[in-house]
């Protein structure tokens, strides 16, 4: 075991530009210690970074562990996807229609720790003299190491490793090396697994809608325990939910299982080897009786225990690395004079994986499994962020992502005779069981833009797969069921064409508005889908579609009240300014006075009242400007920069889902040196903790957002009439790479200043465009274009 000293990060490994208009939220870059090599990253302080526990997690869809000290903190460590309780909102004053529960999702029960002694003295963080952190993207591997020096004077080295399995969802391991100065030292290692506590945000977490609340209840049910050999659990149910869970430790070689009150424990006594470090290996498993309907869910737990012996920690991590391998094929993101930035995209690329739902009953929360912030929920930016980012990179976790959805239609179809439509179905704004949980609808139920980018994802991953048979057995029903709100609140004016009335788009700033940009023209898209997707499954199984029209009542009067809808849909433009307008109202109200709001009343959310920011032209992230980069390709190019100027100079950022939106915009009307400013704020966020909060949980939509920049904006992806590309150069980001899967072929793009050069690296010929230049490409044979001079 030896210790690897890193210089951090410098301004020459890109992260110095700050775009001259930030204002808001996001901090500027500074560095924060984090270092390593292009697939690993690394800390090395005595004292570990704030968000520290987040950075480091491990995961693998299901399970997320944080990485927090083994020897013993009060923190939470271990968050499950999608096991959550319901608990009662609570109004003082509440209406028709408003959302009587919430779902939360609590922190499992934890089996992290280990408590050490050697020759007697207990291992402690005031004994540390170095230490290092450090996460392996091509395993998904934790390492801390640590040097402790006893009270007597004994250096004993410690190494602390984990993973959390992607082959086997229910498991985690952990490996614990431990060698002291003194040969024959007796060691004492001593592990437990703790009942499930709650979240430890206060009652002053209801102001802030990041937090997830206290709760007045105890929300878990202890059912019992359950042991076979050296393996046992624990049984607990969420009163609310319903949900069971089977919480199991097996530690290899301990002496016999210890029940003290309501704590497991497993101990291991044995002198120091005279040659070799101890090694102690631990497995933790978890399941439900939600996943695991065909045998009970202690036994499944106790099945991924003895897989995991079975097989061993060195075999098990030799297993991840090769289901990584798979990942890193598609996912592999290169950035040669950007060294900084590539290790952020690539540590975003897996942790957006680590987060996403593999089961179909679960998606990828805003926070993932890093974290209580925003409770556990999913909302849109899974369909509009992270879906389309893994329809290209690992297609499987998209679709398990729109089965979450179509699990959840009749949630939605509820939701919908909630709020007054007698047909269709409305997502719900927040969620994790399929029921809307947001208790302030101005900012949350009113953002009907999630039907249309749910069918964004579908549209998008349906062309990156060519999965037909996703549109015919699930996502021809949701198209058609959510286009029909559409129909339900929209109404055609003799003047101004289809009018959406009182919705609120991505900016939370302005909400109940006529005819948000944002929500009009995605809902266009999402009309002409559910029209384009009926008629093509008329054609392709008539059997199938002519059932499918019956149990929805579908005839054809209908999908042409939706393509007329579209074609008349409103879009504002403002024809003295020569842009578009975010909605009727918003640029005829007063401009935000930026010069007098402090740095520190930033997130305005925090400090301002909802109906003050309302009154103001001030947008919290990207809503116009969003809809430039994803329904924005047939607008004047003029008209876009103009747009995008403007609204860039009224934005705060104070969403972290913001900079994406304005990179790929940035990106696609030529501003390149400003899509790397903006690119290094959705990359960095977490990394370099840029809004000082990456200790809640990390922000997945902006990790996700960093490769959609790279692809739509930078490499120009474009997926109408097959897989186009207009690549573009900067020097302020230099050379770079990306690759993706499509129609199961395997595709590498590498843009240099010279020009392109594509590959296909798997798969039948591919034929793509380029600019507008057809290209065929076969396996082995690369395609070179050059850039005009």
């Amino acid at each position: 075991m030896h210790f690897i000293h890193k210089t951090p990060a410098t301004e020459t490994e890109g992260q110095s530009a700050k775009p001259a208009s930030r204002k808001g939220a996001f901090a500027p870059f500074q560095g924060q210690g984090l270092s390593g090599d292009g697939w690993r990253v690394f800390h090395a302080s005595t004292l570990p970074l704030k968000q520290s526990p987040s950075l480091f997690v491990i995961g693998n869809g299901f399970i997320g562990v944080r990485a927090l000290p083994e020897e013993g903190d009060d923190s939470a460590s271990t968050y499950l996807n999608a096991v959550y309780e319901q608990v009662a909102i609570h109004y003082h004053e509440a209406a028709f229609g408003f959302a009587r529960t919430s779902d939360t999702r609590l922190p499992a029960p934890n089996a992290l720790h280990w408590a050490i002694q050697v020759d007697g003295e207990s291992f402690s963080p005031a004994g540390i003299v170095a230490q290092e952190q450090s996460l392996d993207l091509r395993t998904g591997l934790f390492t801390r190491q640590v040097m402790w020096r006893t009270a007597q004077g004994q250096s004993v080295e410690l190494r602390f490793e984990r993973f959390a399995s992607l082959e086997r969802p229910e498991l985690y391991a952990q490996r614990l090396t431990l060698r002291p100065e003194h040969a024959g030292a007796l060691i004492m290692v001593r592990t437990w697994l703790e009942p499930p506590r709650v979240n430890a945000s206060g009652r002053d977490a209801v102001y802030d809608p990041r937090l997830g609340p206290a709760l007045d209840h105890e929300p878990w049910a202890f059912e019992g325990w359950f042991e076979a050999g050296t393996s046992a659990g624990r049984l607990d149910r969420l009163q609310g939910s319903g949900i069971g869970l089977a919480s199991a430790v097996r530690m290899v070689g301990a002496q016999p299982i210890q029940r003290l009150g309501d704590v497991l424990t497993w101990q291991f006594d044995r002198p120091a080897p005279p040659d070799s470090p101890l090694e102690i290996v631990k497995f933790t498993a978890y399941a439900t009786d939600r996943g695991h309907k065909d045998r009970p869910h202690a036994q499944a737990a106790l099945a991924a225990l003895e897989w995991g012996e079975a097989l061993g920690f060195a075999d098990l991590v030799a297993g991840q690395r090769a289901q990584l391998d798979r990942f890193w094929q598609a996912a592999q993101i290169d950035l040669p004079a950007q060294p900084a930035l590539e290790r952020a995209l690539r540590f975003n690329a897996l942790q957006v994986l680590q987060a996403a739902g593999t089961d179909g009953e679960s998606s990828v929360a805003a926070k993932g499994q890093t974290g209580e912030g925003y409770e556990g929920h999913v909302f849109w930016d899974a369909e509009c962020f992270m879906a389309p980012m893994l329809a290209f990179l690992a297609p499987e976790r998209a679709r398990a992502m729109l089965r979450y959805r179509a699990k959840g239609l009749d949630h939605a179809r509820t939701n919908a005779r909630q709020m007054g439509h007698a047909r269709g179905a409305l997502f719900p704004w927040r969620t994790i069981g399929g029921a809307e949980c947001s208790a302030f609808f101005p900012a949350g139920a009113a953002q009907y833009h999630l039907n249309a980018d749910i069918a964004y994802a579908i549209r998008t991953y349906a062309a990156a797969t060519g999965d037909v048979e996703m549109l015919s057995s699930f996502g021809v029903e949701m198209l058609i069921e959510t286009a029909r709100i559409w129909l339900a609140i929209g109404h055609f004016h003799p003047e101004r064409g289809f009018c959406l009335d009182k919705v609120t788009g991505p900016d939370e700033y302005s909400a109940l508005v006529d005819n948000n940009y944002y929500t009009n023209a995605m809902a266009k898209a999402h009309l002409l889908d559910g029209v384009k997707e009926a008629q093509a499954m008329r054609q392709r199984d008539p059997v199938a579609y002519a059932a499918l029209a019956k149990r929805l009542e579908l005839i054809p009067e209908e999908l042409e009240l939706m393509a007329r809808a579209a074609a008349q849909m409103r879009l504002p433009v403002c024809q003295q300014r020569g842009i578009l307008a975010q909605d009727d109202a918003f640029l005829d109200k007063k401009i935000w006075d930026f010069a007098a709001t402090p740095p520190h009343h930033y997130p305005l959310l925090l400090h301002v009242h909802p109906l003050t920011i309302y009154r103001h032209q001030v947008c919290k992230q990207a809503d116009v400007v969003l809809a430039l980069s994803m329904a924005g390709r047939d607008l004047d190019l003029a008209l876009k920069q103009r747009t995008f100027d403007y609204y860039e100079g009224v934005t705060t950022h104070d969403s972290t889902l913001s900079p994406c939106g304005f990179a790929v915009a940035a990106a696609q009307i030529g501003r390149l040196e400003k899509a790397v400013q903006y690119l290094k704020m959705t990359a960095l966020v977490d990394l370099e903790d840029l809004c000082g909060n990456a200790d809640h949980g990390l922000h997945m939509a902006a990790m996700a957002g960093g490769w959609l920049t790279l692809a739509f904006g930078f490499a120009g992806l474009q997926l109408e009439n097959g897989l186009r590309f207009a690549p573009r150069y900067t020097p302020a980001l230099g050379p770079y790479g990306i690759r993706l899967r499509y129609h199961g072929r395997l595709l590498a793009i590498a843009i240099s200043e010279e020009g392109v050069r594509y590959s296909l690296l798997d798969g039948e010929p591919l034929a793509i465009t380029h600019e507008q230049e057809p290209l065929t490409l076969t396996l082995g044979a690369e395609r070179y274009v050059a850039f005009a001079p």
